[in-house]
């Protein structure tokens, strides 16, 4: 299914952000050139106008501290009620009352000597970041994941840059900004997940967990009166590896209980977004326990009825929904509905997600009619909140064509199909995963009606956009197995054929998918089938 991009999990020291959702095969990316370092996108020309003013917005000329606050305020209450233009214009208006005041990148002397300036840059650079992830957060909430990431590696730099003017004897302070520089880690790996860039967001959430981890078990350490070395503060948080390379932590052993992890909900956050990424990858059971173990320091410290529960019911939905366990997932989906109705009420994108998720059970248990009732209530809302071109308008459009092609409505569903590629490719451009599904889908279509050229056609597209984001992922190796089907129907063409089945296989068990899988066992099937035939056609002497 498509993607509905995870939201930032509310936080405990009310940021008023949203909390996650994600549903889909995300479905639903740090260093793209492996250099270590960001992926250009963002970096500074030289001219020091993104770094001043990257909104675009012309500055105004105020210099009270109380309307930032008030601003601020108003922000938060329009970004909660999912009014994502008022939040971003007041949130702009914030920023520019913060560069003129601060004169930040303007080098003028008297703002960086004399008393106090390591002070006032500090707090600048920390004001600045903490308001560029704002910012960020909703570019990407409303698809603008270009300007986005932009913004969001300014406010990272923004806040290494306060890190390394904090005294290193003030560790409470230098903590604070470590953990607010997690959020920022955080959220552009949530914004590389909607991307599709999975291996690249892990690694993200990776390096944000093991610092948070590392920094509240010094705490916790020094409650005790014990001493800490489990951080060593000169390394930057961006320095800190994973203990492991497979796309796990130290901890996953032993994760089903919370003797490893701190019981801080910005550990269990991550946890969470680590359970998220890999649930994408298939490896359920990493995620399984990653789950978990958010769950159990979420319950310890938050309680049942907070919002960051219900994201993680809603992934964790996720997880029953794609192994098949769907009585499971249907609880978990019912229970984050509740969480959100009562802390968000019902005109919300969240509540309209655990909607969505609801209708994707319905679907799969063969109630057509109750899926299509929730995917209409869940489309009203985030029509009404999100507007009409919104991505999620899109995810739901295609589960929608989803139900019309079950019941055999193939024009119905294909006006639906269109209708969702259009809306992808405006919010999302023509190379996302989005777009390669709902292709394949449209493919499948015209492939039903025996027009088997078109088919192929969109296969192949959907292909080339498949192998940009992960060669070796499941989804490429059932695009491959379509295509190498639709070749021997559509021109007998068999050697080609073999070549797609043989690769699908190669990537199935790349992906550690057992035998007795029923995507394994199709692909299977259709290279001995194919094998077969050839080995027919070259004793009679044929050339395929």
């Amino acid at each position: 299914r498509p993607v509905f991009p995870p939201q930032p999990q509310q936080q405990q020291n009310d940021s008023d952000m949203q909390s996650q959702y994600s549903s889909f095969q995300d479905e639903s990316s740090m260093y793209h050139d492996g250099d270590g370092d960001d992926d250009g996108i963002g970096d500074n020309d030289g001219d020091g106008y993104d770094k001043i003013n990257p909104t675009g917005s012309i500055l105004s000329h105020h210099s009270h501290v109380d309307e930032s606050v008030e601003w601020t305020r108003m922000a938060c209450e329009y970004e909660e009620a999912g009014d994502y233009t008022s939040a971003l214009h007041y949130y702009e208006q914030c920023w520019d009352l913060i560069c003129f005041n601060g004169n930040h990148g303007g080098h003028d002397d008297d703002s960086v000597n004399g008393g106090g300036s390591q002070m006032m840059i500090r707090n600048q650079s920390k004001k600045m970041a903490t308001l560029l992830l704002s910012i960020g957060n909703i570019h990407w909430k409303t698809g603008n994941y270009e300007k986005s990431l932009k913004i969001l590696t300014m406010a990272r730099t923004n806040m290494e840059e306060a890190i390394a003017d904090t005294d290193r004897q003030d560790r409470k302070l230098r903590w604070e900004i470590i953990e607010e520089l997690c959020e920022i880690l955080n959220s552009i790996g949530r914004l590389h997940h909607s991307l599709g860039n999975w291996e690249d967001s892990l690694r993200y959430h990776q390096k944000s967990y093991v610092a948070l981890k590392s920094l509240h078990d010094s705490n916790r350490e020094n409650d005790r009166g014990k001493s800490h070395t489990s951080m060593n503060e000169d390394d930057k948080v961006e320095d800190v590896k994973p203990q492991r390379s497979d796309g796990s932590d130290s901890d996953d052993k032993n994760a089903n209980t919370n003797t490893n992890a701190s019981p801080h909900p910005a550990v269990a956050r991550a946890l969470v977004l680590m359970g998220t990424v890999q649930t994408s990858r298939c490896q359920y059971d990493k995620a399984l326990s990653h789950f978990k173990e958010g769950l159990i320091i979420q319950r310890q410290v938050l309680g049942n009825s907070h919002v960051d529960l219900a994201a993680t019911m809603n992934a964790l939905g996720s997880l029953y929904e794609k192994t098949q366990e769907l009585q499971r997932a249907m609880q978990c989906y019912k229970k984050a509905r509740q969480i959100y109705l009562e802390q968000l009420g019902e005109d919300h994108v969240d509540y309209a997600v655990s909607l969505n998720n609801m209708g994707q059970v319905y679907h799969r248990l063969g109630n057509n009619k109750k899926a299509m009732g929730v995917y209409s209530e869940s489309l009203k809302i985030m029509r009404r909140v999100l507007g009409r071109g919104h991505r999620n308008c899109s995810a739901i459009m295609y589960n929608m064509g989803l139900v019309h092609l079950d019941c055999s409505h193939h024009d119905q569903a294909m006006k639906m199909f269109r209708q969702a590629l259009k809306l992808q490719r405006r919010a999302l451009g023509d190379r996302h995963i989005d777009v390669a599904l709902t292709l394949e889908s449209i493919g499948g279509i015209y492939e039903h009606k025996f027009k088997m050229d078109r088919a192929l056609k969109l296969y192949h597209t959907a292909l080339r956009i498949r192998r940009k984001v992960s060669s070796n992922h499941i989804f490429t190796a059932i695009t491959l197995d379509r295509i190498g089907t639709c070749q021997m129907t559509l021109n007998g063409a068999i050697r080609e054929s073999i070549e797609c089945f043989d690769e699908a296989l190669q990537i199935f068990e790349l992906n550690g998918m057992p035998e007795d899988n029923p995507l394994v066992r199709v692909a299977h099937r259709n290279f001995v089938s194919a094998s077969k035939l050839l080995e027919l056609e070259q004793n009679r002497g044929g050339r395929f």
